[in-house]
């Protein structure tokens, strides 16, 4: 089975192919001035410690994860029908999803669809118009250290035309950017692991100072408090002479009142009793403002309020609040419709009210 696309003349594919590879190329020059000064915006900034950057992925770890990324591509549109494949991969074309993301892209679907109808010469030149594209695709992440990328498309490159000359390219340039990106870490990492020895020798020679400096400050201590504990010993001898006098006179007095109040009949007056706090009978609980509950807003109001002898509230007024007002005015309504035990006669009480949401 042939499936027809809408791919032009072999001259006009080639042309339409350089003048879009000029245009990627050009995306390219323009983005690396951005990537190269970058850094220098944070010139100002102040410098972090030592940190040991991650190493890049393992040349094992990296061509696992293009391995897992294409062949689950071609797992989950290997389901898909002729026409399906076809429709996709006009899209992604048109949409300029020539090979990213992975399985969502013009080229593993035309691979996809070259799987269902090998001998479809449309489809053939297709890939070929494409190639191009994911060459330069794949130099751009080689050339960002983006090499997990960059093998997913060698990986692409292959199966799309896997005589092509550039694979050999291709597949040493990713060897020597991991070869170079691996010694890149390692001296990043010695550079790091010296740094860090310098800051350690460094603290250890400031730990070492401080201990010095306060093995002198304990000795002026000690010495310190030798003298202040001989005089401490000296001011508690006069205190205790000072205190066994003031008993002795305290004695003296105690006993001088009792024979005078012995001789005079007369009793001290007793102490007025205490009146109790009536017990609350009912305080249903203020409302909160809206506005309060809203903005979060928590406080307390403590009012001062008499107990009519029939248990009712009377004259009632804030005293103090926290925040200022806002809750004055619930507060006040709440503690009205307080009840209490009856009293013999009115009894002016203060109540602490809380506002918690």
């Amino acid at each position: 089975m042939q499936i027809r696309t809408d791919t032009t003349g072999r001259r006009g594919r080639l042309a339409l192919a350089l003048a879009i590879m000029g245009m990627i190329a050009g995306c390219s020059n323009q983005e690396a001035p951005t990537e190269a000064t970058a850094p220098a915006s944070d010139a100002g900034a102040p410098q972090a410690g030592p940190a040991t950057p991650p190493p890049p992925p393992s040349t094992e770890e990296r061509t696992a994860q293009a391995e897992g990324a294409v062949e689950a591509a071609a797992e989950s549109l290997a389901g898909q029908s002729p026409e399906a494949l076809l429709e996709n991969a006009r899209t992604a074309r048109g949409e300029q999803r020539l090979y990213a993301p992975s399985g969502d892209n013009a080229v593993e679907y035309y691979l996809a669809l070259r799987e269902k109808a090998p001998e479809d010469p449309a489809v053939s030149g297709a890939l070929a118009d494409l190639f191009p594209y994911v060459l330069i695709a794949a130099e751009q992440h080689i050339a960002r250290n983006d090499l997990v990328e960059a093998e997913r498309l060698y990986m692409l490159m292959q199966r799309m035309d896997a005589e092509a000359p550039a694979l050999d390219r291709i597949g040493q340039s990713i060897t020597r950017a991991q070869t170079a990106a691996e010694r890149r870490a390692e001296e990043e990492a010695r550079r790091v692991a010296q740094a860090e020895a310098q800051q350690a020798q460094q603290a250890q020679q400031q730990v070492q100072a401080r201990q010095s400096e306060e093995a002198a400050r304990l000795q002026e201590q000690l010495a310190e408090a030798r003298r202040q504990a001989e005089a401490a010993q000296a001011e508690a001898a006069r205190l205790e002479e000072e205190r066994a006098a003031a008993v002795a006179r305290a004695r003296e007095l105690a006993a001088q009142q009792a024979s005078e109040q012995s001789a005079s009949g007369g009793s001290a007056p007793a102490a007025a009793p205490t009146r109790r706090a009536p017990e609350i009978v009912s305080a249903p609980p203020p409302r909160y403002p809206p506005e309060a509950l809203r903005a979060g807003t928590t406080g307390e109001v403590t009012v001062e309020f008499t107990v009519q002898p029939d248990g009712s509230v009377a004259q009632a007024r804030v005293v103090s609040s926290r925040p200022s007002r806002i809750f004055d005015r619930e507060a006040l309504s709440a503690v009205r419709d307080w009840r209490f035990e009856n009293t013999e006669e009115p009894i002016t009480l203060r109540r602490t009210i809380a506002f918690q949401p």
